[in-house]
């Protein structure tokens, strides 16, 4: 069965996916039957598609929840490869990843603004430099044929996006900070 990479973002330069790109044809010249699925639209759609030839490739420009969720749940990678873009803007948490482990798919990404507050290299996903292609060949790779690595990376990153990002966790820290703060005032 043909492993599929998915990455979802706006085809914009701060995402990265030339980088993606990249990485999928070094993988394919070194013999690995790999599909890359990129959800997204913006005004790097064109050279996106240019890019891409050659691979099995497949730009979705729009998908409903149901539609993103299957891509999540077909997908065997899931990759962010953002990178600070020249007017210095940068991620920000990088929601997709969230859901990407909530769907429990190893996630891949470069270290990128707020990209570490989720992933915590080894542990609950694979954390690279900013353009690390050859990186990002060698992590598709090993998630892709290193199963005990795969269900490590799945299981930590769903416990964990749960036990941190979930809507009690966050309510919970709220309310942990209101208390500080009238609790510090009554002293």
């Amino acid at each position: 069965m043909q492993p599929t990479v998915l990455s979802v973002g706006r085809l914009v330069p701060r995402k990265g996916h030339i980088y993606l790109i990249d990485a999928i044809h070094k993988l394919v010249e070194q013999g690995m039957d790999i599909k890359l699925v990129i959800v997204g639209k913006g005004p790097l759609e064109q050279a996106i598609r240019e890019k891409a030839k050659g691979l099995n490739f497949r730009l979705e420009l729009y998908l409903n929840n149901q539609e993103l969720e299957k891509e999540y749940k077909n997908a065997d990678v899931f990759v962010l490869p953002s990178i600070t873009d020249d007017q210095g803007e940068k991620e920000g948490l990088g929601l997709v990843i969230l859901e990407a482990m909530h769907f429990k798919l190893p996630v891949i990404a470069f270290d990128n603004g707020g990209i570490r507050e989720a992933v915590i290299d080894g542990y609950n996903g694979i954390l690279l430099p900013e353009k690390d292609v050859d990186g990002l060949v060698a992590a598709i790779k090993k998630i892709l044929t290193d199963n005990d690595l795969r269900k490590h990376l799945i299981e930590t990153a769903y416990e964990d996006v749960h036990k941190r990002f979930s809507v009690e966790a966050i309510i919970k820290r709220h309310i942990d900070v209101y208390n500080s703060i009238i609790g510090g005032a009554n002293q």
